[in-house]
């Protein structure tokens, strides 16, 4: 009797509900019809945050050979792989990649770009420094695997910058200063096993030791130093590594850094039916919750 009358309590509970409902229905369809219009001007409004990607070539692992073999050269005592091509491509990509990922270095290319005005006033009226605004905005993802791989830089930014032009000349930009970089530390370790063998001619010159020693004995006398070569043999690796410093400095290691420009500016832009439909619901949501509310409360 008693599980009787709960069930007709609750479908009394649940007639009254709809009565409720039916009474303020009007107040509901306005309120409803307000959230939708609301989500429908929001997502209509022109977007201000638009996306640029940029896909990076690795150099070609040719362009380090020669001086692979020049810097090995100097250090029949050391492990020659150190300075193997492999790595010094290696090191060359970490390089740029460390250096595309710099706040310092896209600082810098900022202060030197002169094609960007609007952009710098924005960020002066805004009171936001370079490196706040880009902290955010800027990402690097792997597509691929180990053995094959290419990295994607996106860039976020909004009307005031001309994302895919500046992405693509900050990408030259980096290559340009690695690339200086690089040779000059390439150009250090050269100078060093330059300056190694000079010291050695000085010491074979001083010996009266112009050919290499061949005979075991006086061999282990001078302990294989590089002097043992003799004169003719220092002087023509001496002029190699002089060859090679001048060929370094004039070189660019001309390739392209970019694979994929970025062309086109990728616009977010949300649906209009959507976002009106999800304020038509939220709102039938929010009136259908206060109605009840208010006429249980009192």
């Amino acid at each position: 009797m008693t599980k009787k009358k709960h069930l007709q309590t609750e479908v009394v509970d649940l007639s009254d509900i709809v009565k409720i409902l039916l009474k303020n229905k009007i107040s509901i369809i306005i309120v409803s019809l307000i959230f939708s219009f609301i989500g429908g001007y929001y997502a209509a409004k022109p977007n201000s945050e638009f996306k640029a990607e940029i896909l990076i070539n690795e150099p070609p692992i040719g362009i380090f050979i020669n001086y692979s073999y020049a810097a090995t050269k100097g250090f029949e005592h050391s492990n020659p792989t150190d300075l193997s091509t492999e790595i010094l491509h290696q090191n060359f990509l970490n390089n740029f990649n460390k250096n595309i990922n710099s706040l310092d270095k896209l600082e810098s290319f900022y202060n030197q770009n002169n094609n960007i005005d609007s952009f710098k006033n924005f960020l002066e009226k805004q009171n936001i420094s370079v490196k706040n605004y880009f902290r955010y905005r800027f990402y690097r993802q792997t597509i691929g695997d180990n053995k094959s791989s290419i990295d994607k830089y996106s860039l976020f930014y909004d009307s005031s910058l001309d994302g895919a032009k500046f992405l693509n000349n900050y990408i030259r930009y980096i290559y340009k200063d690695t690339v200086m970089n690089f040779k000059g530390t390439l150009k250090n370790s050269i100078l060093n096993t330059l300056k190694l063998y000079k010291l050695n001619y000085e010491i074979a010159s001083k010996l009266n030791l112009e050919d290499p020693v061949k005979d075991g004995i006086n061999q282990k006398a001078f302990n294989t130093g590089l002097y043992s070569h003799g004169t003719k043999v220092l002087s023509l690796r001496i002029n190699f590594f002089e060859k090679m410093i001048n060929e370094l400095e004039n070189d660019n290691f001309n390739y392209n850094p970019i694979l994929d420009k970025a062309l086109t500016s990728v616009d977010s832009s949300k649906n209009i039916i959507k976002y009106s439909i999800y304020g038509l619901i939220g709102g039938g949501m929010i009136s259908f919750l206060f109605v009840l509310i208010r006429t249980f409360s009192k």
